[in-house]
């Protein structure tokens, strides 16, 4: 038997499948090239052409565009067919072109077919991994090879931190749920806590002359800025038209009534809620549940709602003296503790300490004040 080139139209144009040898079980399913016979478990694409002979592809070591003749230089019948075995080990189809054995086709289904075989000749050369949230990434630690995704599976990318969860995954938007959404490493890993210049008709129902409704306003527009807030407070600075208001994050909406009045008997009636005695006694209340201080959201007869600030986000400041504040803005002094001027101060004192932020006097009397500083 000898072996001779072929031209380009008849070389095996399945370069990728060419590189290695054929499976055991695969060349045990053939027809030995001596016998000239095909096994009974090999189905003839032509009856009428049973006898013709197997045709096998050359070895990866043999010069390319080859191919063995089984019956040497025996001429072919002119569109007979026969059965050939790719590089990959599967079964194709030959047939007889112009007195020659032309190219090893792939048979329909064939999983060689399309395929590069990288050398290895089994056919099962592309990598797929797993897709479970169909996020469109995959996971690099679920991975498997065959010659087409199979269901749940994706060629790639392979850089999903989370296949559990649809809304992780590289280049996700970052969202407060103790997930790392955007596969950074880090989780939940937005600001907790923000100052905002906004326009009093951004945070409704906030008017000048309620300070408790604009903590109300602040606390749904916070809200709605970043899933990573909980609540707000302010105006700290007061404008004209617009004032500087503090989002804050990691601070659930707890409380009631029945809270607030035990915390600070003063506090006694909802029409109190812009008052700084119902500031204290809110302070009271969350701090009796644990937290450093709070702040109230909403308000309506014998239903409050306040947000439970805890230690990583505040700390208070008591034992001060007026003129602590006084120095930070002249218009907070003992006797004026509900103005604005108040919350200004307060702002001010805490952001010469490093602080975002801060409110108060959540304590006073005629001497000494406390006030609480977000960071």
């Amino acid at each position: 038997m000898k072996i001779r080139p072929l031209t380009l139209a008849a070389a095996t144009v399945m370069l990728g499948c060419a590189q290695g040898a054929a499976d055991d079980a695969a060349s045990e399913a053939s027809v030995t090239a001596e016998t000239g016979t095909t096994d009974s478990t090999v189905p003839s694409t032509d009856t009428a052409t049973s006898d013709a002979p197997m045709i096998e592809e050359a070895p990866a070591d043999a010069p390319p565009g080859t191919i063995f003749d089984a019956l040497d230089d025996a001429p072919c019948t002119e569109g007979s067919k026969t059965g050939c075995k790719t590089g990959c080990g599967t079964v194709g189809d030959v047939t007889c072109v112009g007195g020659e054995w032309g190219k090893c086709t792939p048979r329909a289904g064939d999983p060689c077919l399309g395929l590069d075989c990288l050398g290895k000749g089994d056919g099962y050369e592309h990598t797929f991994f797993r897709d479970g949230d169909g996020d469109g990434h995959g996971d690099p630690k679920q991975k498997t090879q065959a010659c087409v995704a199979p269901a749940g599976y994706l060629a790639g990318p392979a850089d999903d931190c989370n296949d559990a969860k649809k809304e992780s995954y590289p280049g996700a938007t970052e969202i407060c749920d103790g997930v790392d959404n955007d596969c950074n490493g880090k989780i939940d890993d937005l600001a907790k806590i923000g100052g905002f210049n906004l326009a009093f008709t951004a945070v409704p129902p906030c008017s000048t002359a309620d300070p408790a409704s604009c903590k109300q306003g602040a606390h749904e527009w916070c809200k709605a800025k970043s899933s990573c807030f909980t609540g707000g407070f302010g105006p700290v600075e007061l404008g004209a038209t617009e004032g500087h208001f503090v989002c804050i994050g990691d601070s659930p909406l707890i409380g009631d009534w029945a809270d607030v009045v035990a915390a600070q008997p003063g506090c006694s009636s909802d029409t109190l809620a812009s008052k700084r005695v119902c500031e204290s006694a809110v302070h009271r209340a969350a701090r009796a549940k644990g937290y450093a201080s709070g702040m109230l959201q909403t308000h309506a007869p014998s239903n409050w709602k306040f947000l439970g600030i805890p230690a990583a986000h505040a700390q208070a400041f008591d034992g001060l003296v007026w003129s602590d504040l006084t120095s930070q803005h002249a218009g907070c002094k003992s006797g004026t503790e509900d103005s604005y001027d108040c919350n200004a101060a307060s702002h001010r004192f805490c952001t010469t300490k490093g602080f975002v932020s801060g409110f108060g006097p959540v304590e006073y009397n005629p001497t000494n004040v406390s006030v609480v500083c977000v960071k």
